[in-house]
Formats: structure tokens, C-alpha cells, sequence
């Protein structure tokens, strides 16, 4: 396996993680009090959407060519570390609306 590989199948372990952690807090959401859910609707929906963009991402790096992905691999590292920020961020806020 390649080191593109490597990166790729972190990167995928990470999104899964995400997403679970992501489903988990929509049925928190759905099983509190309608208020809560009012607020945790609009976060969840905005952190959905960044998550959906990330992965996207990934798909069009798992297509790139060897050579391409010695070009992207910066980028990609860089677009991680941000997506990695505003996702846990997107998370914590979550789990504090519906402490």
C-alpha cells in the first residue's frame, strides 16, 4: 500500500468516526425537549453539510493520480486540519445544547 493509500484510508477512519459521532447526536437531539431540538436542528444541519463537503473532497482524492496526489497532499492535510477543527468545534457546540 502507498503512502497516498495510507493517507486515504486515515482520512476515511476519520470520516467514520465523524459520522457516527454525528448520528449519535441527532438521536440525542430528536429524544430532548422540542426547544433543544429547534436549536440542535440548525447546528446539525450546517455541520452535516460541512461534513458531506469533506467528504466529497476525500471522493475527488481518492480518484487523483499518484502524481496529482503529490501536488494535492498539502492542500489535503491543510483542508483536514481545518475540517478536523470545525467539525470537533460543530460537535462540542452540539453536545453543550443538549447538556
Amino acid at each position: 500500500m502507498g503512502e497516498k493509500d495510507i493517507y486515504i484510508e486515515r482520512l476515511s477512519q476519520q470520516l467514520d468516526e465523524w459520522k457516527a459521532e454525528i448520528l449519535e447526536l441527532e438521536i440525542k437531539a430528536e429524544n430532548s425537549a422540542e426547544t433543544v431540538q429547534v436549536q440542535c436542528e440548525q447546528a446539525l444541519n450546517a455541520l452535516k453539510d460541512y461534513y458531506e463537503s469533506t467528504e466529497a473532497s476525500l471522493e475527488d482524492w481518492i480518484e487523483s493520480s499518484e502524481d496529482t496526489w503529490e501536488m494535492l497532499e498539502e492542500m489535503v492535510e491543510q483542508k483536514m486540519d481545518v475540517a478536523a477543527t470545525a467539525i470537533k468545534q460543530a460537535i462540542q457546540h452540539i453536545r453543550m445544547l443538549l447538556a
